[in-house]
Order: structure tokens, then C-alpha cells, then sequence
């Protein structure tokens, strides 16, 4: 019984070592690493919340000839460098975040932004690629404003509503004399 629990033992000590062992990088491979980070647009930012925005937001790298998602990570969960393999096409690193990147994102609200950023980029053997994407808002954003002739000539509790779809509350925003000249924002597929 002893030298099964030694074996087991000496086995398990091996493969914690083997798991720890960092992977050799050889230029001739025809791998180099990518070095990602991100900015929100410094006009557009929400600076409460910032970090939060970032942790959240969903990193996507594509090979660059539009064939096919390679790697997806949490901005938070992301190593610090990526392995990635030298590709002719290149790559395209898309950054989503804050409400698009949310786990059940709100299609309209008067506010939580998303925002959005794209960079293209070569990987070459046995080289670090510094890659700054810059996000900025992607939302359709509507600002209603009612002129005093609008209070004038309607009844009390007058609304206007805006909206992707008129069948679903959810993707709607409604404006009434409270929310005059507020931004609402909308998550718009395809922006």
C-alpha cells in the first residue's frame, strides 16, 4: 500500500511540475505574442465606473480574413501576452464593452452606454505586437427635446416613445416633460 501511495505520489509530482513548466518560444516556429490594451474614449467615458467597463468588456481576435473567431477572453481574465500563430491575413482584435458585453444586456436605457473598438495587426516570429484599441460608443443614442409649445398644446402627461421595436417595452425608451433633452441609448445590432 505504501508504494502505491509513493507512486501516486511521485506521479502527481510530476504532472505538477510538467503544469508548471512555461512553454519554450522558438523564433523558427513562427509564433510571436500579442500585448493587448484597451482605452474607452477619454470624451465619452463614464469615470465612475471605468474599471468596471474594462474588467467586463469581451475581447475577440479574429484572423484577419474574416474566417474565424481565434481566441474570446474577459478583458479581466486576459493574459497578459497571447501566443499566436503567424498568419498572411493578420488578425483583427475586437473590443465590446459595458452594456453590449453585459451577461443580458438592456436594449435600451437612459443609461448604460456600450461601447465598441476594432484594431487590425501582423503577428511576426518571435516578436511582442503592442496592440491599444480605443472604444468609443456604439449605441444609437436619441435626445428628445419639447419646446414650451408642446406643453402648451397638449394635455398634462403628453409621451413620446422611442423605440427598435413596437412590440417589445423593452427596446423602448419613453419620453415625457421629466426626460426632455436626456439622452437615451440603444443597442443596435450591426453598429
Amino acid at each position: 500500500m505504501k508504494k502505491i501511495f509513493a507512486i501516486i505520489s511521485l506521479g502527481l509530482a510530476f504532472a505538477a511540475v510538467s503544469c508548471n513548466k512555461t512553454e519554450s518560444f522558438d523564433k523558427n516556429q513562427g509564433v510571436g505574442t500579442l500585448s493587448m490594451d484597451m482605452s474607452i474614449d477619454p470624451v465619452t467615458r463614464a469615470v465612475a465606473n471605468e474599471d468596471q467597463i474594462r474588467s467586463n468588456a469581451l475581447v475577440q481576435i479574429y484572423k484577419g480574413d474574416f474566417s474565424g473567431l481565434v481566441r474570446e477572453y474577459r478583458y479581466s481574465a486576459m493574459p497578459s501576452t497571447c501566443y499566436l500563430k503567424v498568419l498572411d491575413c493578420g488578425y483583427r482584435v475586437d473590443v465590446i464593452a459595458g452594456e453590449a458585453a453585459a451577461q443580458d444586456p438592456a436594449p435600451a436605457s437612459w443609461t448604460s452606454k456600450s461601447y465598441k473598438g476594432s484594431e487590425n495587426f501582423m503577428i511576426q516570429a518571435g516578436q511582442v505586437t503592442n496592440v491599444q484599441v480605443k472604444a468609443g460608443v456604439s449605441n444609437a443614442v436619441s435626445k428628445i427635446s419639447f419646446d414650451q409649445s408642446v406643453a402648451d398644446n397638449f394635455q398634462a402627461g403628453y409621451t413620446l416613445t422611442v423605440g427598435l421595436d413596437s412590440d417589445d417595452p423593452a427596446t423602448q425608451l419613453v419620453y415625457d416633460a421629466s426626460k426632455s433633452g436626456a439622452e437615451g441609448y440603444f443597442i443596435v445590432d450591426g453598429i
